[in-house]
């Protein structure tokens, strides 16, 4: 029986926290929407002396960042209305950058600092599945809280019952 209160217990606590979790999601889903939207509507073409400047510019700044170490975020450059974030502390071993508009995103690199603009192009490219992602995550996390109701509601008739039948008991001894 105290399992079965445990288990109650956890799935309330579960319950009472989807609202949070829930908006949370919702939150990120449409910054992204939004960033899409932007991103098709102000994407920049660029020479390819433009894009090899841009691609020396991030590798440098990068380079320049992973030496330093500095204790805060720098924005490095802003590429197509994004600013490119450097993070503090970012680890040589497993370098990464943030994108940012409406949305912060995470972009891993490679090991060379010029290949850092194609894998912000790539992802950039792939904005619309990432929203799809975080859209198929709100709408798993709203049925997860829908089977929570069912389950606490549950539950609790259960746990009636089993007081009933313990009175019930009770009086037939």
């Amino acid at each position: 029986h105290r399992k079965e209160i445990e288990t109650h217990i956890r799935l309330e606590q579960e319950l009472l926290e989807m609202p949070a979790k829930i908006n949370h999601q919702a939150d990120l889903a449409n910054k992204c929407l939004a960033d899409v939207r932007w991103y098709r509507a102000n994407r920049q073409v660029f020479d390819k002396e433009e894009r090899k400047d841009l691609r020396e510019k991030l590798a440098q700044a990068i380079a320049s960042h992973l030496s330093d170490m500095p204790e805060e975020d720098v924005v490095a450059m802003s590429y197509h209305g994004f600013d490119i974030i450097l993070p503090a502390n970012m680890m040589r071993e497993k370098p990464y950058i943030w994108l940012q508009h409406e949305g912060k995103y995470f972009v891993e690199l490679g090991e060379s600092g010029l290949g850092a603009l194609i894998r912000v192009d790539n992802f950039l490219e792939k904005l619309a599945e990432h929203y799809q992602k975080l859209r198929d995550g709100f709408e798993s996390l709203k049925s997860k809280q829908e089977v929570l109701k069912e389950e606490v509601t549950k539950k609790e008739d259960y746990a009636d019952q089993i007081e009933a039948l313990k009175l019930k008991l009770e009086k037939l001894d």
